[in-house]
């Protein structure tokens, strides 16, 4: 069984195509009534600012896995995971540990890659998903993951002030040619949107950051303080929509 979450779509499609490779099953966490008793359970998720999002490490910690089952990670990531799967295994055992490299999404600090960039890495992913899932079907326990030159740093101090400070909502706007569609609402994944006197009001306890309001919003009304206003937009249906399926 494997259960993901996802923002911007890249988890969700990992998630989907590990499940095709593994002839199993793949449902988004926040749906997720009661835990699997399959042998072998994987949870994708993403990475926000090298470390893993605390919805993912919430459900990473109400797992009760028996001795016979095995636990696997499989993180997404625009270029590597910091320490954020070493941060996992402080807490827990993992029988595996994975990254995949997808188009980057975190347009806070950087910009979207360019499409044939995204192409690029969608098409390296489709092969690491194969690579992935027949190492999973044999039973090995791997770890294999791109930790990046400075993990120490970024796995540490960064993640950890962004968890502090970055996770603000209070930067999130609409700007004046919103047209109230309430599209960010209804596609929010954790329901911390909602419509106030026809606009978005973000809920901070809850958002985890994941900028999917901001990308699929289809005036690209919505901005994260002046730096997003210059940054393009991207969620894998949007790649998808323009592209053929590739392998």
């Amino acid at each position: 069984m494997i259960y993901y979450f996802s923002g911007t779509g890249n988890s969700r499609y990992v998630a989907h195509r590990l499940a095709e490779e593994l002839e199993t099953e793949a449902t988004s966490l926040v749906e997720v009534e009661e835990i699997s008793f399959d042998r072998t359970i994987i949870v994708v998720s993403p990475i926000y600012a090298w470390l893993v999002p605390q919805i993912v490490m919430d459900f990473l910690r109400s797992l009760r896995l028996s001795a016979d089952q095995r636990l696997y990670l499989v993180v997404t990531c625009g270029d590597n995971v910091g320490k954020a799967i070493e941060v996992v295994k402080q807490e827990m055992t993992l029988a595996g540990a994975y990254s995949i490299i997808m188009p980057n999404n975190y347009v806070i600090g950087f910009d979207i890659d360019p499409v044939a960039e995204q192409t690029r890495k969608i098409r390296q992913a489709n092969i690491r998903i194969k690579q992935i899932a027949n190492q999973i079907s044999q039973g090995l326990r791997r770890e294999d993951y791109e930790k990046g030159r400075f993990a120490w740093y970024l796995g540490s101090s960064a993640g950890k002030l962004f968890q502090r400070f970055a996770r603000s909502t209070g930067s999130f706007y609409a700007e004046d040619h919103c047209i109230t569609c309430g599209q960010c609402v209804s596609d929010c994944p954790v329901e911390a949107i909602a419509m106030v006197d026809q606009r978005p009001k973000w809920i901070e306890p809850t958002c985890q950051m994941c900028l999917r309001c901001l990308h699929a919003c289809p005036v690209e009304a919505i901005q994260y303080g002046r730096s997003t206003r210059t940054k393009g937009r991207y969620t894998f249906e949007k790649w998808s929509r323009s592209h053929q399926s590739i392998d």
